[in-house]
């Protein structure tokens, strides 16, 4: 009998799978040197061979291998390695910062800027969490702010991360919390090719830390692999919970299958699978379909040319982007559309149905006859609620009785309930305004999105007319001051005050529309604590603190507050010195939004402390804790 021989699949073969992964929160992309290749004619990064010649010659080496001096031969890998080594050797003389120059100019073939490439760009339509890199560019930093300025989006800062110990804590917590986007590092990092390094990592501090872990040489891959066991249990553990899409990455290198091996030996193979896009020509002498699935893990993805690689990745950001117009088959692409969670505390006569529901809202769920009630996001002035973007919902929507539009400002009427809340006229459509004044655009404040929000949820409640309201997304557009995923976990507290302090009579449904993928990836992740932030006030925060001597000490501290503040978790700490400390909140607010001892910390946030810097060198978006307030008492 023949045995069947083990082959590699196509990419429309394994793109349900991972577009399911992807909506799950499961699939990371590891991304190697050849996404950073142009095409011919096209400035980009060097190869791996032109590297290593260029930073010979940066290095003063006077002759090359006979294998590097012939362009149409190809070294082995075992070639590439001996000379990466003795480079390496002949650099280690050099200051630190003319060594990281001679890396950097090796890496690009062009000495002004080059832009990101197709792939990479391609890469960037769909949001990741994190993602993995063994190149030392800032190539894919540079493709995620292109694509957030062509979509409309403002910055987001990358955490671009390295292996000291701290980092690999960082990474694990992104597993299972919300935090900013991380680029981890795995090779070091220089950056400099797309922009300025201080761009892409504005701490000089950093640059310094994340430059010297580059690796390039046999002892320093050895070193970098098995002089640091915190590094390979922090990849073990991403490797046994996330779904890896190896790209562009030297999948057999010698060390990675080390380390595959290792995870796979000590700790078995996980539950999910990894995938690898690999060139066919290389298959199957070079690439072994059974080899990589049964002693690696990895499920080979062949193509024949390397340009279709853009197009299956935007094939795949079309299959899960977000929005999403016309979902594809059921039958190929399972998807959660919403999240139910039933709230019933007592005396309330009846639960109440809280609805988390990905997307925009849209006709077909909204039931004006049924009773259904709109409440719409809103800013403030002279008294009125202004309403933005979100007003463009209604134009979507079927005509809502009692309402014709464009709105007029003198029909919204303030609720009795509060003035966070107003209703129009007496038509099912009202407005929640989280400002702390009646006046300005910048008055505003994480810790009142959730009374706001219960506020409105009491004036929809006290018409007797409504059993489902559908609410909008409260302080999260594209002018906010902070991370969508921080208003959103306020709103779920506002649900909470409303149905704990105001037994529903006859609102049964409270619906909350989730527009944004950095709200719904960790929803779907399981990053997010929503049972607990419904169920109660005391919430836990995690406090990154590193001292004057680089030591890092990551605590775990209760408030019985869901809503903190810095001075509040400064003095659960034990912290008295707070002037001495810069503050930064992970994922962070805006770049103008100040930190101070005031500044609400709610338990989407890690709380990170750093010493005053003696030089006065800030980092973006830290800032020193306000001491002209004491802070409180941390007995009560």
């Amino acid at each position: 009998m023949t045995t069947p021989a083990v082959e590699g699949l196509e990419f429309r073969q394994v793109a349900p799978l991972l577009a399911a992964l992807y909506r799950d929160g499961l699939l990371t992309p590891f991304v190697g040197s050849g996404m950073s290749l142009g095409a011919p004619g096209q400035p980009a990064c060097t190869s791996w061979r032109t590297f290593l010649v260029r930073l010979a010659q940066g290095a003063g080496l006077r002759e090359l291998p006979a294998a590097f001096q012939d362009p149409g031969r190809s070294p082995t890998p075992e070639q590439c390695y001996r000379l990466a080594d003795k480079v390496t050797m002949l650099l280690r003389s050099r200051p630190r910062q003319a060594r990281d120059e001679v890396f950097r100019q090796a890496l690009k073939e062009a000495p002004e800027f080059i832009p990101p490439t197709p792939q990479l760009r391609a890469l960037t339509r769909l949001y990741w969490p994190l993602v993995l890199t063994t190149n030392y560019d800032d190539l894919y930093w540079a493709a995620r702010q292109a694509t957030l300025r062509e979509e409309g989006h403002p910055p987001e800062p990358l955490a671009v991360l390295g292996r000291s110990l701290s980092d690999c804590h960082r990474v694990l917590r992104s597993l299972s919390e919300p935090s900013r986007p991380v680029l981890w590092a795995l090779q070091g990092y220089l950056g400099g090719q797309c922009a300025p390094p201080e761009a892409s990592v504005p701490s000089d501090a950093r640059r310094r830390t994340l430059a010297l872990e580059v690796v390039a040489g046999h002892q320093q891959y050895q070193r970098a692999i098995h002089a640091a066991p915190h590094f390979r249990r922090a990849f073990g553990e991403v490797f046994r919970r996330r779904s890896l899409l190896f790209l562009g990455s030297g999948l057999l290198e010698n060390y990675l299958v080390d380390l595959f091996s290792e995870i796979l030996y000590h700790q078995g193979p996980g539950q999910m699978p990894h995938f690898a896009l690999l060139r066919r020509d290389g298959a199957p002498d070079l690439y072994d379909p059974a080899f990589l699935q049964t002693r690696l893990g990895v499920v080979p993805v062949f193509y024949d040319r390397h340009d279709e690689v853009p197009g299956f990745l935007e094939e795949l950001a079309r299959d899960v982007h977000w929005p999403r117009d016309q979902p594809p088959p059921p039958a190929d692409f399972a998807q959660v559309e919403e999240i139910v969670y039933t709230l019933q505390p007592p005396p309330a006569p009846h639960p109440v149905r809280l609805v988390l529901r990905r997307g925009r809202v849209a006709a077909p769920q909204v039931a004006w006859a049924a009773g259904d009630a709109l409440v719409l996001n809103a800013g403030r002035r002279e008294g009125r609620p202004v309403l933005g973007r979100q007003a463009l919902a209604l134009g979507a929507l079927a005509p809502c009785p009692g309402v014709s539009l464009p709105l007029e400002p003198r029909r919204w009427v303030a609720s009795e309930t509060g003035h966070q809340a107003f209703q129009y006229g007496g038509a099912p459509l009202f407005a929640v305004v989280a400002r702390t004044s009646d006046e300005g655009r910048n008055d505003r404040d994480l810790g009142v999105i959730a009374p706001a929000v219960c506020t409105a949820l009491a004036a929809v409640e006290q018409t007797g007319r409504h059993g489902r309201v559908h609410v909008l997304p409260v302080a999260s557009g594209r002018s906010a001051h902070w991370n969508p995923i921080h208003p959103f976990a306020q709103m779920l507290r506002g649900v909470r005050l409303f149905v704990t302090g105001m037994p529903a009579r006859t609102l049964r449904e409270i619906v909350l529309y989730i527009d944004h993928p950095g709200v719904w990836h960790p929803l779907m992740a399981g990053k997010l604590p929503v049972t607990a932030l419904l169920s109660s006030d005391i919430q836990q925060y995690t406090v990154d603190m590193r001292d004057a001597a680089g030591e890092s000490e990551v605590l775990s501290v209760t408030s019985p507050d869901a809503t903190s503040t810095v001075a509040r978790l400064l003095a659960i700490c034990g912290l008295t010195n707070p002037g001495e400390w810069e503050v930064q909140l992970d994922p962070p607010l805006a770049p103008t939004l100040p930190v101070t001892a005031d500044t609400v910390v709610v338990p989407t946030m890690n709380l990170r402390l750093r010493p005053q810097p003696a030089g006065g060198e800030r980092e973006k978006g830290r800032g020193p804790v306000d001491t002209t307030r004491p802070l409180p008492d941390n007995t009560r």
